[in-house]
Parts: C-alpha cells; structure tokens; sequence
C-alpha cells in the first residue's frame, strides 16, 4: 500500500493524544475530521481533508490491517436518535490505548473526589466545632 499524505496524517492522528477530542486514542471519523481541519499543517496534510476522504482512508488502512474499530453507541451527536459510531485506532495499540483510558478515568475520578473532600474539608472549617454559647466566669 502507497503512503499518501492523507494515509499518514491520518495515522499520525490515531498515535497520540488530543485533549479536543477525548483523550487517548480510539477517535471517531468525525474526531479525526476535526483534527484535521483544525491544524492540518501539524499533521502533514496539504490541505483540510474532507470527511468522505477520511472515510475512505480509514476503510483503506483497515482493509489492509493497519488499524481497527470498535463501534459504539453515542448519544451526545447532533441528531436526537442515538448512533452506531466507529472508533479507529492502530491495530498494535489496542491494549496500550485501553490502559491509557482507563487511566484517565482513574484520574478524572480521582478529582472529582478531592473536589467532594476539599468541600467537606472547607465546611467542617467554617462551621464552628461547639455551637453551644460560652458562658461567662462567676
């Protein structure tokens, strides 16, 4: 398989992380889209590639065992219907994606809790520990 411009963009949006579109690794067509047309220099594009061309692209990688898809169900589309939607990522980074997700929500996790724990933490400051009156020395 010949290595077009397009081909290695699009590979070299599926290897690294974007806080934009979700993190780690698998993206969506529409992801990869967004990718590209934001910053399609920084990803050896020549020019904004279309959505139908990163469709056809991914169906040409995965055909030829460079990347693979799992589908998911999306509710947060523009549509009021939940859609089947396939997220690509390299074959060989299956696993290495998984973790680094699972990590990240770990870390989401993690401070939502010191969030909760820093406000219980700044209400017990603020109340005062006896609320009974202190009463004057005879």
């Amino acid at each position: 398989m010949r290595q077009t411009k397009n081909r290695l963009a699009i590979l070299k949006c599926l290897t690294e992380q974007n806080d934009d579109c979700g993190g780690a690794p698998p993206f969506s067509a529409s992801s990869i889209h967004y990718m590209l047309e934001s910053n399609f220099e920084w990803y050896g594009a020549l020019k904004p590639v279309s959505i139908s061309q990163i469709h056809r692209t991914l169906r040409d990688l995965y055909n030829s065992g460079v990347i693979t898809f799992e589908t998911r169900i999306d509710e947060d589309t523009q549509n009021a219907i939940p859609q089947r939607v396939k997220y690509w990522q390299l074959t060989e980074a299956v696993d290495r994606n998984k973790l680094i997700g699972e990590v990240n929500d770990a870390c989401k996790l993690a401070g939502k809790a010191h969030g909760v724990i820093f406000l219980i933490l700044w209400f017990i400051r603020r109340s005062p520990i006896n609320k009974s009156p202190i009463l004057p020395k005879n």
